[in-house]
């Protein structure tokens, strides 16, 4: 029987077993028990859960830039180009964890790359710019 599981944000959660999930903020859906997990660890929480309390912080604490939100431009999510570069020094670092078996970049590692997630019409985009050799 699926789980019904809700994101606080848009969120695209892909499987190791091809399962690919996509969540609207605050809307539950149901999920495969196989793919609970997954969802789970990606951000996701049981519908009726309480959303989890952002821990306070101390603004005098941190100085120092934080590179992710100069990342997403002023609220805005990574360019193709940005997504291209960081598909491509995933893909010349050759590390199976971060591939699929036929060797295409995984969306976590993209989105972990760049600390953001990544619509699929971008990434896709993308793929096409690394497979001209324009990157």
């Amino acid at each position: 029987m699926p789980t019904n599981l809700v994101s606080d944000i848009d969120r695209h959660v892909s499987t190791k077993q091809g399962h690919s999930l996509n969540f609207k903020a605050e809307e539950p859906r149901p999920v495969p028990d196989i793919a609970v997990q997954a969802c789970l660890t990606a951000g996701c929480r049981e519908a009726g859960q309480a959303k989890p309390e952002t821990p306070k912080t101390d603004t005098k604490a941190d100085t120092k830039a934080d590179t992710k939100a100069d990342a997403k431009k002023g609220g805005k999510g990574p360019t193709v180009g940005e997504i291209a570069a960081a598909m491509r020094k995933i893909i010349d670092e050759d590390n199976a964890d971060k591939l699929t078996s036929d060797g295409a970049v995984r969306v976590d590692a993209i989105e972990a790359e760049l600390g953001q997630d990544i619509p699929a019409h971008l990434r896709d985009a993308a793929a096409k710019q690394i497979e001209k050799g324009e990157v």
